[in-house]
């Protein structure tokens, strides 16, 4: 949904790799070479697949110049090899984000610069909090529920209204009360606003 919508919506071009592609890195290499691919938006694990098999011979084309990951957490050694193979001139980010809420609800550029890999913030229109397990929201630094507000998050599950009245919740977020998806996934919000997701 992300990838149609998004590119689609930004007036981009939609390429889709047909499944023969995407067995083969030299393969994937060839198509975004042919149809000049700007920006990719991979799940994590082939990221990861696509850094370490190829034994640093194959490389992304020139034209790309952006790679977007989510699915699961980033390993330093990715990043670390990533910086080594693309010193300059792209932009990894990390994105974040259940079903419940349209998918993506935070991202996170990677840089190079020793720190942690995050999930990033909110987009437009997102709230996030951590929370106690009272859902209510604990002071930054300290680690509890990720939940997320806003206008992407569902209105709960299909014909499933225990799960949805126990998963769906209201947040007070800048003095509005707002639907709220509990994510069950553990994380901490840095001084910076960075989340940091712990599990």
């Amino acid at each position: 949904m992300e990838e149609i919508f998004m590119t689609l919506g930004a007036g981009a071009h939609l390429c889709i790799a047909p499944e023969t592609v995407k067995h083969s890195f030299a393969a994937f290499f060839t198509f975004c070479d042919d149809h000049q691919i700007s920006l990719l938006d991979l799940p994590t694990a082939y990221f990861n697949e696509m850094l370490f098999a190829s034994g640093g011979e194959q490389t992304l084309p020139p034209a790309v110049t952006t790679v977007i990951i989510g699915g699961e957490s980033l390993s330093p050694r990715a990043k670390e090899r990533w910086f080594a193979h693309y010193p300059k001139g792209r932009k990894l980010f990390n994105s974040y984000g259940p079903t419940e809420t349209t998918v993506v609800a935070t991202a996170a550029e990677i840089k190079n610069d020793g720190a942690a890999v995050t999930i990033g913030t909110p987009l437009d229109g997102i709230y996030t909090a951590i929370v106690g397990e009272d859902l209510r929201p604990l002071p930054l630094g300290c680690s509890g529920e990720l939940l997320i507000a806003g206008v992407t998050v569902g209105l709960g599950y299909w014909q499933q209204p225990t799960l949805s009245a126990e998963k769906f919740v209201t947040l007070e977020a800048n003095g509005h009360l707002m639907p709220a998806f509990r994510t069950g996934d553990i994380a901490c919000q840095r001084q910076d606003g960075q989340l940091v997701f712990l599990g």
